[in-house]
């Protein structure tokens, strides 16, 4: 399998934030913004927009820190990585990085390769992001792992009017214990989404190279809800 990568630019209010491009073998396929942790684009991330890719998206992951300047990919095995990536987490302006999400997947959507949709899909601090951005504009799909911050935003959860899977652990102390059944209750009258609570699992339970956290399960039960609510809601052909 030949996946290619490409860099590129967004313009955006201010200036024009980088973006990572990850284009699957047939060259073209439906959109996915990718929304990264608060690590920013690690390989770990790249990994994930290649899986995506694998089933034929062109997976975009756009640079949310461009404005906070300098090198901030901070790799996760590092030994401090965790202070010094909530310490750059911290400094990110929500309210912005859902206004530069929302230009990113306007710019996805007007790329060649894009064919027959295109949705958003965010980890954690990302999660956060992909979230805003839906209340923002109205993708094809949206999942959202962990989405660090949302019960903060729960009265915008009514303007989100696409089909979206929300994934929570069980044990996830940097979340409300209750988040998913707000979540739940807040979306009870909405066709298309679905809230689902991996058991055992903390937060940041998908990304391996935190072992702390992460959960070999949860991550593989996660990926399977995905890949089945993107066959459903933006289906790629391949």
């Amino acid at each position: 399998m030949t996946i290619t990568r490409a860099t590129g630019t967004v313009p955006v209010q201010g200036g024009e934030m980088p973006y990572l491009l990850v284009v699957p073998e047939s060259g073209h396929g439906p959109g996915i913004v990718l929304c990264y942790e608060i690590f920013g684009t690690t390989e770990h991330m790249i990994q994930r927009a290649e899986r995506l890719a694998g089933l034929g998206y062109v997976v975009m992951i756009p640079d949310f820190f461009w404005r906070l300047g300098g090198d901030h990919v901070i790799e996760e095995r590092g030994p401090d990585a965790m202070p010094r990536a909530m310490e750059q987490g911290m400094r990110l302006d929500r309210e912005t990085a859902g206004a530069d999400g929302e230009a990113a997947l306007s710019h996805l959507r007007g790329l060649h390769q894009v064919v027959g949709g295109a949705g958003v899909f965010g980890y954690c601090m990302g999660g956060m992001i992909a979230y805003l951005i839906a209340t923002r504009t109205r993708p094809d799909a949206a999942i959202l792992y962990y989405p660090s911050g949302v019960n903060g935003y729960l009265d915008r959860i009514d303007d989100i009017h696409c089909p979206t899977l929300y994934e929570f652990g069980s044990h996830d102390t940097y979340m409300p214990p209750d988040i998913a059944g707000q979540v739940s209750q807040a979306t009870a009258q909405q066709e298309g989404v679905e809230v689902k609570v991996q058991p055992g699992a903390g937060h940041a339970f998908d990304n391996e190279l935190v072992p702390a956290l992460y959960n070999k399960d949860a991550a593989a039960a996660a990926w399977e809800d995905a890949k089945d609510f993107l066959r459903r809601w933006l289906p790629s052909g391949a």
